[in-house]
C-alpha cells in the first residue's frame, strides 16, 4: 500500500515498498484512534496512523507510553497491551525488548527516566521494524489546454 503527502508547500509524493511504519511516519506502527489525532496523525492506512513526519510519529509513540495506561504497567505488561498475542510474538517482543534496553521486564514504564523511555521508543521502533522504501515526487497539474472540447496539453507545476 502507497501512501501520498502533500507537504506545506504544496509538493505531493509518494512512499512506496519499505514497512508500513516508514510509509506511515509511524515507527510504533499506532492504530488510527482519537489518541493517534490528538497527537498529529493526518489519516490512516490499512488501519494504523499516518503522521505527517517521523518526529510526530516517534514522539505520539512516547505520549502513548506516557499515558496513564501505560505508565503504571511493567514492562511485561505493557508489551502484553502494545502487542498483544493474538497479533505478535508477545514473549519474544518482551524478550527482545529488554535485551535491546537493557531493563527488566518488573520496571515500571512511569518509573523510567526519559533516556530510559527514548531506548523503549528506540527498541519498539526497531522491533516493528521500520525500513525505508522509496520516495518519489508527483507531477502537479495545475491547468489544462483545450482545443475544441479535447484536452492537448497539460500546465505542470514544475516547482
Amino acid at each position: 500500500m502507497d501512501v501520498l503527502y502533500t507537504d506545506d508547500a504544496g509538493k505531493v509524493f509518494v512512499r512506496h515498498g519499505g514497512s508500513r511504519a516508514w510509509r506511515n511516519n509511524n515507527p510504533g506502527n499506532l492504530r488510527k484512534s482519537t489518541f493517534a489525532t490528538e497527537q498529529g496523525a493526518i489519516g490512516e492506512a490499512g488501519g494504523f496512523a499516518v503522521f505527517p513526519d517521523y518526529q510526530t510519529g516517534r514522539q505520539a509513540l512516547k505520549a502513548l507510553l506516557k499515558t496513564e495506561t501505560y505508565k503504571t504497567l511493567t514492562i511485561e505488561d505493557a508489551v502484553k497491551r502494545y502487542a498483544p498475542p493474538k497479533e505478535n510474538a508477545t514473549h519474544a517482543y518482551a524478550r527482545n525488548l529488554k535485551k535491546l534496553t537493557g531493563l527488566e521486564g518488573t520496571t515500571k514504564l512511569g518509573d523510567l527516566k526519559d533516556l530510559q523511555l527514548d531506548a523503549v521508543v528506540s527498541a519498539i521502533e526497531k522491533l516493528e521494524g521500520t525500513m525505508a522504501g522509496t520516495e518519489t515526487p508527483l507531477i502537479k497539474i495545475v491547468g489544462a489546454i483545450s482545443e475544441h472540447g479535447r484536452i492537448v496539453a497539460y500546465e505542470l507545476d514544475d516547482g
